[in-house]
C-alpha cells in the first residue's frame, strides 16, 4: 500500500477547491443547532472521523496559516497521535474556552454529533467503546498495559443538542447526507483508499506519517506510549515534538 506524501497533499489541496466547495454546500443542508452542554468541548477529546475531501479541507486551512501557528497545530496533532490512548487528549483546534478554532470547516461527524436519535447515538457510543477495548487488548499483546479508565473512556452520547427551525432531522436523512459527502471522494479514489486503509481515516496518523514516515511514526508512538505507561516520562515526547515543523 502506497501511503500519502506531502507532495500529493500540496497538489491535491490546490486542485480540490471545487470539491471542498461542494462539501460546504452539502453542510448547508444540516439545520442550525445549539448545544446546552455545561462543559462545551468535552465531545472534542477525540479527533473526528472524516472523509478524504474533508481532510483536504483541513490541510488547505493549515497550509494558509503563518508558519509559527501552523507548526504549533502540527505539533498538536502529533501530540494527540503519540499519546492516544494512554493519556487524555483533545482536538488541536479546541480552544481553551471550549470553542472550535475551525468551526466553519469542521467535518460532518462534528456537525451531526448530537443530532442522531438517542438510540442510534448510544449504539455508536457502545461500538466505539468495544473498539477501544479491542485496542487495549492489542497493546497488551505488545507488553503494554494501558490505563483502561483513559483508553476505553467514551462520554455518553450527547442529549444536549437543540435543532432549530425543524421539529426533527431523521437518522435516515443524516445517512443520506453523509453518503452524498462520502461520494465526493470518488473524484480521488486512490487517495481515498489510501487514507482509509493506511490511516483508518485518522488525520493525526496521516500527519505523523508526513512528518516522520509511516514506520518511524509507529515506532515513535510505541516508544512514547511505553514511556508514559511504564515510566511516567515525557522526555522522549518533548524531544520529538521540539524538532517538528510543518511538512507542507
Amino acid at each position: 500500500m502506497l501511503l500519502i506524501s506531502a507532495e500529493e497533499i500540496r497538489a491535491q489541496t490546490d486542485a480540490a477547491n471545487s470539491l471542498i466547495n461542494k462539501v460546504q454546500k452539502l453542510y448547508e443542508a444540516l439545520p442550525e443547532t445549539r448545544c446546552r452542554c455545561e462543559r462545551p468541548g468535552q465531545c472534542c477529546i477525540f479527533l473526528p472521523q472524516m472523509t478524504w475531501i474533508e481532510a483536504l479541507q483541513w490541510f488547505r486551512h493549515l497550509r494558509a496559516l503563518p508558519p509559527g501557528e501552523k507548526d504549533n497545530l502540527v505539533r498538536g496533532f502529533l501530540l494527540f497521535f503519540l499519546t492516544n490512548p494512554a493519556r487524555p487528549g483533545h482536538c488541536p483546534f479546541l480552544a481553551d474556552d471550549g470553542s472550535c478554532g475551525i468551526y466553519e470547516l469542521r467535518p460532518f461527524a462534528c456537525r451531526a454529533y448530537g443530532m442522531w436519535s438517542y438510540s442510534c447515538g448510544r449504539q455508536q457510543t457502545e461500538q466505539s467503546r468495544e473498539g477501544k477495548k479491542a485496542l487495549v487488548a492489542m497493546w497488551r499483546r505488545y507488553g503494554i498495559e494501558l490505563p483502561e479508565d483513559v483508553a476505553v473512556h467514551e462520554i455518553d452520547y450527547c442529549d444536549k443538542m437543540i435543532v432549530r427551525g425543524q421539529k426533527s432531522f431523521t437518522d435516515a436523512r443524516l445517512m443520506e447526507l453523509l453518503s452524498e459527502i462520502y461520494q465526493l471522494d470518488d473524484a480521488q479514489p486512490d487517495l481515498q483508499k489510501r487514507f482509509e486503509d493506511g490511516y483508518q481515516s485518522d488525520f493525526s496518523a496521516l500527519m505523523a506519517s508526513l512528518v516522520w514516515g509511516p514506520r518511524k511514526a509507529n515506532l515513535n508512538k510505541y516508544a512514547v506510549i511505553k514511556d508514559i505507561v511504564q515510566k511516567d516520562s515525557d522526555v522522549r515526547l518533548k524531544k520529538l515534538l521540539a524538532r517538528v515543523t510543518a511538512p507542507f
